[in-house]
């Protein structure tokens, strides 16, 4: 790391090394593939391809269809309600699993019963030709991997940089399947595995750690009674800053690189249909390649909030010679700790 030049760039270093307070937990749920083939769906029939699933474990099932001709029914079965569907009666598909696919579709599920679950890939409507189909599906409740812990430390060691640096309640965090690529905080934090994927596929992945500390400002400015912390800007704006502060100004380049490629026509249909807060990707690249540019003013910004949030060791500590904080920075700290009785030299 470069020279230090604010103090929580000299303070944090990254909010690597330290472990996870009590109180809070970083859960990674391990996945296992437990379908992943190619199959040939004959005209006017169905094929079923049997998953034998835990109880409680999340189910995430995706479907592509090759050819000129690339409509086809999938669903979800419980071994009962198969049954019925093979002696040609009315079985009751999974809610949410019913799904005319045409290209490529899916869906996430939970599974509350554990045993023998039936996948129907159903090409009955078609009279003549047969599908050519890739199915894949996958499920939480695998056993953990290395990179499963690898990334849990990751997470605990961020964890434990903020716990170190800031007051705040304890919230957990958890990374797991969601159907669609995604984040969320409430104020736990929610990461899920087909963002990853979206990011690797797009080749930014390290527009992660934008994505995470977005929310992680959520959480944070809405534990402190903040105004517009549930404003989708003003998260992206205290990310971007944090992050300048930590010296991982690429984390923000990648975030505004991978928004820059997405489809605003797209995003504001979607907008109007879902009632979605996020500003348009197209505009959130403008904002942090803005905010990258005018790094100082926004900085002390920032910083005048969230300097009464930071813990007593953390304001002592930017006080020290070698800290590296600029006469304003400084004073914002002597303000804070004598606001809380603490002596200062």
């Amino acid at each position: 790391m470069g020279r230090c030049c604010t103090v929580l760039t000299w303070l944090v270093c990254l909010l690597s090394g330290l472990t996870v307070e009590a109180g809070a937990t970083v859960h990674v749920e391990a996945l296992a593939t437990v379908l992943d083939k190619d199959v040939e769906v004959p005209a006017r029939s169905a094929l079923d391809e049997p998953l034998n699933l835990a109880s409680g474990t999340k189910l995430l099932v995706r479907v592509a269809v090759k050819g000129s001709n690339q409509s086809l029914d999938i669903a979800l079965f419980s071994d009962t309600e198969f049954q019925k569907l093979d002696a040609g009666q009315d079985g009751q598909a999974e809610d949410g699993t019913v799904q005319r696919v045409e290209g490529s579709g899916g869906f996430l599920v939970s599974i509350e019963r554990a045993g023998i679950w039936h996948l129907v890939l159903d090409n009955t409507r078609a009279t003549s030709a047969s599908r050519t189909v890739t199915v894949y599906a996958v499920a939480t409740g695998g056993e953990g991997t290395r990179e499963t812990r690898e990334l849990e430390a990751i997470y605990k060691d961020r964890y434990g940089g903020l716990k170190e640096l800031f007051n705040f309640q304890d919230f957990d965090i958890v990374v797991t399947l969601c159907g669609e690529p995604n984040a969320y905080s409430a104020p736990t934090i929610t990461m899920c595995y087909e963002l990853f994927d979206r990011l690797d596929e797009q080749g930014v992945p390290e527009a992660e750690l934008f994505v995470f500390m977005h929310e992680v400002a959520h959480s944070l400015l809405n534990q402190w009674g903040l105004p517009l912390f549930d404003n989708e800007d003003a998260a992206d704006e205290m990310a971007t800053v944090l992050l300048m502060l930590l010296e991982q100004k690429d984390a923000a380049v990648k975030a505004a690189q991978w928004w820059s490629q997405e489809s605003s026509v797209d995003e504001a249909l979607s907008a109007l249909v879902m009632d979605d807060r996020h500003t348009l990707s197209a505009q959130r690249a403008r904002n942090i390649a803005n905010w990258l540019q005018d790094p100082d003013d926004r900085q002390l910004r920032w910083e005048r909030l969230v300097i009464p949030q930071m813990t007593t060791n953390a304001l002592t500590e930017s006080l020290k010679p070698g800290a590296g904080a600029s006469e304003a920075e400084r004073s914002l700290a002597r303000r804070e700790l004598g606001r809380r009785g603490v002596a200062v030299k």
